[in-house]
């Protein structure tokens, strides 16, 4: 799983940074452009353009579930967003709105901007419920805002819950690591619970009886002093075990336990009754 994860979050990064270098590489040949050429707005000249050339430009091919007036916007110059994903129904719609419309903000553009490049950041799935809605029904980029959440916030995937927490349980046998790793993960995608559920929920799952002990004896700060504990103990574990991977099984000394050390007395009792019977049977010259 580790390695899965690890695996994905590479590829992610390896495809941001071909992103950033080839937005590099745009701004580049733009300025290039523009230093052998000028820059385009540069040679126009007011009484060059005519008075129909200077309204905003309208957008015929954008959606038709939008007014005209909606449509109508002035493309910010190079506009371009990156980082953000596109939506797939699965993602809370008002989280990813807002990374949404802050990154259009970044790059330049305005609400009417945000309406219009929307279609674009979607999935084809998606994008098909938004070419569905009846022709000039959407007038403003809130009512799109509005319209989107109501359809999406009910196929979101929900974020996970306090009980959920507390079914995470280490399982008698399994190692410290798995059991902080999984009980992590799930308490990262809880909003709004307390230090102190968190510390209930995992002592509640621990099956270390030494280290459960240990937290009741005495009451914890707080999430860090906790997962400090905890990893410690973890670190010890695995070092063990590694200890008896590579160490030779007849050179280990195990304790003996209670039951051993009990048969072990009772084995040397019967050997002293044993020697004196025989010491007595044994005949006289």
């Amino acid at each position: 799983m580790r390695g899965r994860l690890n695996a994905l979050h590479d590829a992610r990064r390896r495809i941001d940074g071909r992103r950033f270098t080839r937005h590099e590489e745009e701004m580049l040949r733009r300025q290039q452009y523009d230093a052998e050429h000028g820059h385009p707005s540069e040679g126009i000249r007011l009484h060059d353009v005519h008075p129909e050339d200077l309204v905003d430009h309208v957008d015929q091919e954008g959606p038709l579930a939008f007014t005209v007036a909606l449509r109508t916007l002035r493309w910010p110059l190079g506009f371009k967003i990156t980082r953000v994903d596109p939506y797939d129904g699965h993602i809370n719609p008002t989280q990813w709105l807002q990374m949404y419309a802050t990154t259009v903000r970044a790059a330049g553009g305005d609400t009417h901007v945000m309406a219009n490049y929307l279609h674009v950041m979607l999935t084809p799935s998606i994008m098909s419920w938004l070419m569905s809605i009846p022709p000039n029904s959407i007038g403003s980029w809130e009512q799109l805002k509005k319209v989107f959440i109501n359809n999406y916030m009910a196929t979101c995937t929900r974020p996970e819950t306090r009980h959920d927490l507390n079914q995470i349980q280490q399982k008698p046998g399994k190692c410290l690591r798995s059991y902080i790793r999984c009980f992590s993960e799930m308490r990262n995608s809880i909003p709004n619970i307390t230090e102190a559920e968190v510390i209930t929920s995992f002592i509640r799952g621990l099956a270390h009886k030494e280290l459960r002990s240990k937290y009741t004896r005495k009451p914890l700060q707080g999430i860090g002093e906790m997962l400090t504990t905890v990893n410690q103990y973890a670190d010890a574990e695995e070092a063990n075990l590694c200890f008896n991977d590579d160490a030779d099984p007849r050179l280990l000394v195990h304790p003996p336990c209670h039951g051993d050390e009990r048969r072990n007395e009772q084995h040397r009792e019967d050997r002293r009754v044993s020697n004196r019977d025989h010491r007595y049977d044994s005949p006289r010259h």
